[in-house]
């Protein structure tokens, strides 16, 4: 790891292809610790639905988590707090722009929580361009979005589609969903084009610690416009790049091209972490003995901060090319389990039990194959294991449904991570 930047690359593959293969798999392993580094200017904005589906106990605790999520904000961060119905209310400070999170702000700004009234819509895409002007007036500040919702976007698709466009690349997004009658893959989009996540607070006595963690999260971010570059030899392809942890999101649909076989995926922002990308690849035949590379770079506005090489070989000594690189399988396994998941859930929407608990119980094996015990137990919890059969619960739930997709997004670390080890 470099001093100057914090930022290190390792790969992680087994190199070698029979004479025939022509696919490749890598996994890259990203870590950043901004040790030495002054904090970054952070500005906090924390939208709370405030549509009329949201009184009683949702209203109170959502009043209560954003004064837990004010609290978060470092002294030397800035913020504002907006309700969100039909249009986009300033609740603190007012007048489109941030204030400092000094406690004197704080309290004032808890004082207009608590006297937030009810509203009307679920105007999402107008709450988020606001928040993106708000974030505007601060451009040096790494731009942070805490959104809570519990309805579905109340907006006409083409306007959201505009309001989401015009936010790209202006904050990154955390997004909250209470109740049951919001949408995940609203939700799941928003986490996707403002590189942040999608959670289920199932139990509203527990909304105050996702908005604590989420603003504390967010308090520690230290770099912003960071991106992968991937640039291969003539007759080279991407076929796939995928994060895969720390939650999975399929990152080639947003990648641009920059040069003759360069693309380039923006990461978002960072602080103390580590992540971890899935690449597949795909090579002209070549033939035994010869070899090509892929360059890939990580970026910092622009310039590269960190490189690595993901390298294939042609051979004819089968001991080589039917090796398996451990943190390549565990990955691929991952990922299969979520598509099973999600496969398995649209299943069960179409009223198809029989191929829904199929999907889940294939989904169920990857997840304690990889040792992610929540995700395996989200799936236990659709599945009723008590017959001669294995089928779907009876009691299955809407409830049900949101956290087993939404746990579906959270992904565990390859073994040799967790022992230190990775390339």
């Amino acid at each position: 790891m470099t001093d100057q930047t914090g930022f290190a690359i390792s790969v992680a593959q087994n190199p070698y292809l029979a004479p025939t293969e022509t696919t490749m798999h890598a996994v890259v392993t990203v870590e950043f610790e901004p040790a030495g580094e002054p904090a970054a200017d952070v500005a906090e904005i924390i939208v709370i639905d405030r549509s009329a589906s949201m009184t009683g106990p949702k209203f109170t605790e959502a009043k209560r988590a954003a004064k837990a999520a004010i609290g978060a904000v470092r002294e030397d961060a800035s913020f504002a707090v907006i309700a969100g119905g039909t249009r986009a209310t300033e609740l603190y400070p007012g007048g489109g722009g941030l204030t400092a999170g000094t406690e004197a702000h704080k309290r004032a700004a808890g004082r207009a929580v608590d006297a937030m009234k009810l509203g009307s819509a679920t105007a999402i895409g107008t709450w988020l361009r606001r928040a993106a002007d708000i974030a505007a007036t601060r451009p040096g500040a790494i731009g942070h979005v805490l959104l809570l919702t519990d309805g579905q976007v109340n907006q006409r698709p083409s306007d959201y589609d505009a309001d989401l466009d015009y936010c790209k690349g202006r904050f990154a997004c955390d997004a909250i969903g209470i109740g049951t009658g919001w949408n995940a893959e609203e939700l799941g989009r928003i986490a996707r084009l403002f590189h942040g996540t999608r959670e289920y607070c199932r139990d509203l006595t527990d909304l105050a610690g996702f908005f604590t963690a989420a603003s504390e999260r967010a308090m520690g971010k230290a770099a912003d416009d960071i991106a992968l570059a991937v640039k291969g030899p003539k007759g080279f392809e991407l076929k796939g790049l995928w994060q895969a942890y720390p939650t999975e999101r399929d990152l080639l649909p947003d990648g641009r091209a920059e040069a003759a076989r360069r693309t380039v995926f923006d990461l978002g922002v960072w602080g103390a972490e580590r992540r971890q990308y899935l690449m597949e690849l795909t090579f002209p035949p070549t033939g035994v003995g010869y070899g090509r590379d892929v360059r890939v770079e990580l970026l910092r506005r622009g310039e590269t901060v960190a490189d690595g090489t993901v390298s294939a070989r042609w051979t004819d000594n089968p001991a080589e090319s039917e090796a398996f690189h451990p943190d390549v399988v565990h990955h691929r396994a991952q990922l299969a389990g979520i598509e099973h998941i999600r496969d398995g859930l649209r299943h069960w929407r179409r009223r198809d039990p029989a191929a829904a608990t199929r999907r889940l119980l294939t989904a169920l094996e990857h997840a304690e194959r990889v040792g992610n015990g929540a995700q395996a137990e989200s799936i236990r919890e659709f599945l009723d294991f008590d017959g001669r059969d294995v089928t779907i619960r009876t009691d299955v739930s809407r409830e049900h449904e949101l956290w087993l997709e939404t746990r579906g997004d959270y992904t565990v670390q390859t073994p040799s991570s967790l022992e230190g080890g990775g390339a």
